[in-house]
């Protein structure tokens, strides 16, 4: 069964259902599931780009992390702040990198293993539309040009999205193919675009939140049982079956987010408990097939990092209690000693063990983030 992140992601077409959850689907009703076909129904007006000079960061203690260097984030947010932002962490400024135009909006993006371009996952609506952004799906452009936009991946089918663009080591691009198939039943596939030949491939099937190996020989993913509904954090070589469960987590529990470590021997993970949910609410989430933890009327679950070994063994968690809220998306430096997230309360830091946990940023703006690597490294 197709996890309820691809729903997430889906939702976040319908602006103020999604603001409202902050990226967190309530009770969901397999009607509503199965009328994805009405989603797209929003404009936004956004158009020009900004600089801007950031608040002076929050930490959390004496020790904290003073990071160095860039990273970018993706900001939700109605004209004119559905955006890309370059945040220097030296200078401590963001500037705007790109601006969703009129009646799109961003979802994700992938940045280039040479740190130069960008993949965005853009859903587009209304009548009006402004080149070259006319279909919903994929399009590449530099950070340097970002006018110079252009489609990699798009697509016209009704109640079908392209999401989670991973780019390769090897200049390919993965990325989840999330619709409704002929059945009626929900699907995600994981596809692979290369960007010489313009070929598309399907990889495999049912999974969601996908990340690349740092050698792009591997992906880590959330897979849910058909049989138990536990979700399962998942390895598998990118090129064969070889497939094994690093986590499982009971049905108050919800996985997301994994991604590995820099140095590939740690699989990170967010991981929230929805203790209030423990009781009388599993036959709906069974129906739904929509994990429990996230199944929770009328408030966010906060989650925390944890961590498991690539070659197996016991998972430990990094970070405890809900200070930091519901975890969005995360990345490492290029030296893996710090990981950077978003999680609804902010821009967060924290060295690789869990260690020094520093906010960087307040407010519920950042929905993704991808650090930026150094000329010299």
């Amino acid at each position: 069964m197709v996890q309820d992140t691809q729903l997430r992601k889906s939702y976040y077409f319908q602006g103020e259902m999604m603001r409202l959850s902050h990226r967190m689907l309530a009770a969901l009703s397999l009607a509503v599931g199965l009328a994805i076909a009405a989603l797209l129904q929003f404009v936004v007006l956004s158009d020009d780009d900004e600089t801007a000079t950031s608040p002076p960061a929050t930490r959390q203690a004496a020790d904290a992390l003073t990071p160095t260097g860039t990273l970018l984030a993706l900001e939700d947010g109605a004209f004119p702040d559905n955006k890309i932002t370059r945040i220097d962490f030296t200078t401590n400024s963001e500037t705007t990198v790109f601006t969703a135009p009129m009646n799109t909006r961003i979802i994700d993006f992938a940045l280039s293993p040479d740190g130069s371009e960008i993949v965005i996952a853009i859903g587009v609506a209304g009548r009006e539309r402004q080149p070259p952004f006319t279909l919903s799906g994929l399009y590449r452009l530099p950070l340097d040009a970002p006018d110079d936009a252009v489609p990699v991946v798009t697509t016209d089918e009704t109640g079908v999205f392209l999401l989670d663009p991973l780019w390769s080591p090897d200049d390919a691009l993965y990325y989840v193919r999330f619709g409704v198939d002929e059945n009626a039943e929900l699907v995600a596939d994981l596809l692979r675009y290369d960007f010489a030949d313009d070929a598309n491939a399907v990889i495999f099937s049912d999974l969601s939140s996908p990340r690349l190996a740092p050698d792009g020989s591997s992906v880590t993913f959330i897979r849910q049982n058909d049989d138990t509904f536990e979700q399962e954090l998942t390895v598998r070589d990118i090129t064969g079956d070889d497939e094994r469960i690093l986590f499982t987590a009971d049905l108050v529990t919800d996985i997301d987010l994994p991604l590995f470590s820099p140095d590939g021997a740690w699989v990170y993970f967010s991981l929230a408990r929805d203790d209030a949910q423990a009781s009388g609410t599993g036959l709906a989430a069974h129906l739904l097939g929509v994990q429990t933890a996230r199944a929770h009327p009328g408030h966010i679950v906060a989650s925390n990092w944890w961590r498991v070994p690539i070659d197996g063994g016991e998972a430990e968690a990094l970070t405890t209690g809900d200070a930091m809220g519901a975890i969005v998306f995360g990345d490492f430096d290029d030296a893996g000693d710090v990981l950077y997230f978003a999680t609804i309360n902010g821009l967060f830091a924290m060295h690789a063990d869990g260690s020094d946990l520093t906010q960087l940023r307040a407010g519920n703006r950042f929905l993704s983030v991808a650090w930026v690597a150094d000329d010299d490294s």
